[in-house]
């Protein structure tokens, strides 16, 4: 998709997981560009955006926020972190789809 050559505010983590992050000190929202298809906000499945062409959304992103979306269809493996690797080996994985 031609749009998304241009864009340097935003990245994918490998295919499906896209971070659109607040580069500008003192803003509280961001405009993310979502190709087309289905995507979740990884911290609150319950937001989603439905993209038929691709489109701009302009995002809340207060201090605390850190947008993050995963694309349809995606299972994504998560684990809270250890405080030592010993430690994060004993804590068993969730799948967030």
């Amino acid at each position: 998709m031609s749009e998304c050559y241009g864009l340097s505010t935003q990245f994918l983590l490998g295919s499906s997981l896209m971070v659109s992050p607040v580069l500008e000190k003192g803003n509280s929202t961001v405009k993310a560009f979502f190709p087309p298809g289905t995507w979740y906000s990884l911290f609150d499945m319950r937001q989603v955006i439905v993209s038929k062409q691709g489109k701009y959304v302009t995002l809340d992103a207060p201090l605390q926020v850190i947008n993050v979306h995963l694309y349809q269809n995606t299972i994504l493996p998560m684990q809270q972190g250890g405080v030592l690797s010993k430690a994060a080996r004993t804590i068993p994985f969730s799948l967030s789809s």
